[in-house]
């Protein structure tokens, strides 16, 4: 875990799991996601103030669920725990995850998630977030995609009709009740 503090109550958690699944190219899945985070503290770490505390953190059994299906995400769940009294202050957890793909540029996944807190509902991604990242790419110049390049506007519509049964450390949080 990495600390960036800020003045105010506000937390905001990046992270990434650094295991890997068995048929699965470490690299990408998610040794890339650790790349991911450690650079985006660096830079972050750079620009001194900033509005909220961040978190960075990397954990582990992410992938015991492709082995070992009664184990889901324990890492995440385990730091979630630990938390404590500070989830209160949580904006938002994003998960970097399967970073890597040749030639490829960044996505953000904003799908839709049962949310079981309230059957019959879904959760999805803050607007508020989704919206600083797609400015802050344009604004830097960088290429980023919402959603599946390949389907287009069609994702949305798609993610929520299908309803693939999913699993990531992004579940743990959207289980716990937070964003």
């Amino acid at each position: 875990v990495g600390v960036l503090r800020s003045p105010g109550p506000e937390l905001l958690v990046v992270g990434a799991h650094h295991d890997t699944a068995p048929a699965a190219p470490g690299a990408y899945d998610d040794g890339g996601g650790l790349g991911v985070l450690i650079e985006v503290a660096r830079v972050l770490f750079q620009q001194g103030e900033r509005p909220r505390t961040i978190l960075f953190v990397s954990w582990d059994a992410e992938e015991a669920f492709s082995q070992h299906r009664d184990a889901k995400t324990e890492g995440s769940r385990a730091f979630i725990k630990a938390l404590g009294q500070e989830r209160e202050n949580l904006v938002a957890g994003v998960d970097v995850e399967m970073s890597g793909y040749a030639k490829g540029a960044p996505n953000i996944h904003p799908i839709a998630y049962a949310d079981p807190n309230r059957p019959g509902r879904y959760v999805i991604a803050p607007g508020w977030l989704v919206r600083a990242a797609v400015t802050a790419a344009r604004q830097s110049r960088v290429p980023l995609h919402v959603g599946d390049p390949l389907l287009g506007w069609l994702y949305q519509p798609a993610v929520r009709t299908l309803r693939a049964p999913l699993y990531g450390d992004d579940l743990s949080f959207v289980q716990a009740g937070l964003p």
